[in-house]
């Protein structure tokens, strides 16, 4: 499923065209937001027929369980869903910043939350 007639790159999870590479492995839109909902909510699958499922174009809304795993047998890397981790923090920081009467407009004052960012970010 590397490339179609056209020299297009195909998702590697059910052969629709790639829209680029996600999560490490070229894949389509569907197959990317399917993944990164079931990383980032922890959701479990169950497949009702053994896991013998086919994920193809046509097919792959028919068993969550069966496009889970073919997402992680082409490797699709978990990681990748916390790409924008940073951006996250920031938006609980701006959040909290407004629920104190502390969030001025567009731009606001840290003030002694830098270092609880950062050594947040040390964590991961």
């Amino acid at each position: 499923m590397e490339d179609n007639s056209r020299g297009e790159s195909l998702c590697k999870v059910c052969g629709d065209k790639a829209s680029g590479k996600h999560y490490g492995v070229p894949s389509c839109d569907g197959c990317r937001g399917f993944f990164k909902r079931s990383i980032r909510r922890n959701l479990d699958y169950v497949c009702k027929e053994n896991g013998r499922c086919i994920v193809d174009v046509s097919r792959r809304n028919q068993c969550q369980a069966c496009r889970f795993t073919k997402c992680l047998q082409v490797n699709m890397k978990r990681d990748g869903t916390l790409r924008f981790k940073g951006h996250y923090v920031f938006i609980l920081l701006k959040s909290r910043l407004k629920s104190e009467g502390r969030f001025v407009g567009p731009r606001f004052n840290l003030g002694g939350i830098t270092s609880q960012v950062i050594a947040a970010r040390a964590l991961h």
